[in-house]
């Protein structure tokens, strides 16, 4: 524990931005993989970027991902210092458009 590999790091980062779009993986997915970079302090611009411009352009972010996936993912941008204020803002939009917050459920 505490241990971890910056090569393994950069080569799924490399890989999955790759991919032209997002939309094979499932939010879980892409919010378990932030939280993994967040956790052992591992950053990748070019993932993180991807990640960002693939939840901006989710039609219904709160039909997509769930509270948790999406905390997570907000959380792990912040803790490897990745900011994308257009990712906070449309999350931000998002929820404040809402009329009843149960519609947001885990």
């Amino acid at each position: 524990a505490g241990e971890t590999n910056p090569k393994l790091f950069k080569k799924v980062a490399d890989d999955i931005v790759q991919f032209r779009k997002l939309g094979g993986f499932k939010p879980q997915e892409l919010s378990n993989t932030a939280w993994a970079f967040a956790k052992a302090e591992e950053s990748h611009p070019r993932f993180f970027k991807k990640l960002a411009d693939h939840v901006i352009a989710l039609d219904n972010i709160v039909g997509e991902f769930t509270p948790q996936e999406l905390s997570n993912t907000l959380w792990s941008f912040e803790k490897v210092g990745e900011s994308n204020p257009q990712l906070f803002e449309k999350v931000v939009r998002t929820i404040l458009a809402l009329d009843n917050l149960g519609k947001f459920k885990p």
